[in-house]
């Protein structure tokens, strides 16, 4: 953790400055929580930047409250249900996305979109849920990536941020298939970037970060902030400050990255068992809110 104390972000790696040239980044999932944080911070460091969300008219919202905010840039919107890879009508993701960002000098990706899964057991989970959270989490990004990954290196240099989730590394009870997605983003990302730096001939001037996060207080939960719990902007503030580390996995938010430290000092039947209560826990207030 101590790193922290002696590094300061990279991201202005990503931004070009020179006359008529403008940096653009797409950030997934960014009508609202970790994304909108993450794209108010972009914004607040000069990036252009379009918006993805599947709900068009909360997303044109969303824009409208971030361009009255910073007047001297642009803000665009990208409107896609990221559980399918195929419209109606037949119309692809990779052909959608490239349309989109069409001759923009887009720089930066950040794969954020995901899912909030109920807790239920894996017997118990609906196969139309299991589908969406294959879908969202393991899908979308793969086939976004690839699609925008030869765009990025043409402007290099490029940036692809991984935002996953710390039930990647402690799989959680009732969570079983958010946890394996949240697994495969880790092992993809990592992947990806050794990929990039060592196996690509020439080596490509493109970042790939894994950025882990934990809960967040925003519209789309109920948790009130706290010690381990922030705002949506701290952490998209957080998220955007750890770019260029030299890592190609860390925790954003240093408070979270204390608890998973915590963790992994604890044998894992305890960790397990402290896991499985608080699924419990989770589980029970969620449903004394339903009924």
């Amino acid at each position: 953790m101590l790193w922290r104390l002696f590094h300061s972000s990279k991201i202005g790696r990503y931004l070009a400055t020179g006359a008529g040239e403008k940096s653009w980044a797409l950030v997934t999932g960014s009508s609202d929580g970790i994304g909108k944080g993450v794209a108010l911070e972009l914004l607040a460091r000069g990036f252009n930047v379009i918006l993805h969300g599947r709900n068009a008219t909360k997303l044109q919202r969303v824009r409208d409250e971030l361009q009255a905010r910073y007047t001297a840039l642009s803000i665009d919107i990208f409107v896609w249900d990221a559980s399918q890879r195929l419209e109606p009508g037949g119309v692809d993701l990779s052909r959608a996305v490239l349309d989109c960002v069409a001759s923009r000098r887009v720089t930066v990706l950040v794969n954020n979109v995901g899912y909030t899964s109920t807790y239920h057991s894996f017997t118990a989970q609906d196969p139309m849920e299991i589908d969406m959270v294959v879908n969202l989490q393991i899908a979308f990004l793969t086939h976004i990536t690839r699609a925008l990954l030869p765009t990025l290196m043409s402007h290099a240099p490029g940036l692809v941020l991984n935002v996953g989730g710390l039930t990647g590394r402690f799989p959680c009870p009732y969570l079983a298939v958010h946890s394996g997605g949240k697994a495969y983003l880790s092992a993809w990302s990592r992947a990806l970037a050794i990929e990039m730096e060592l196996v690509h001939d020439p080596p490509a001037d493109v970042e790939v970060l894994m950025v882990d996060v934990h809960n967040v207080s925003s519209n789309s939960n109920s948790s009130a902030e706290s010690f381990f719990t922030p705002s949506a902007e701290t952490m998209g503030r957080a998220i955007i400050d750890v770019v260029g580390c030299g890592r190609r996995q860390v925790t954003a938010y240093w408070r979270a990255e204390l608890m998973a430290v915590l963790l992994n000092l604890m044998p894992a039947s305890w960790m397990d068992a402290i896991l499985a209560k608080e699924m419990i826990s989770m589980r029970r207030r969620e449903t004394e809110k339903q009924q």
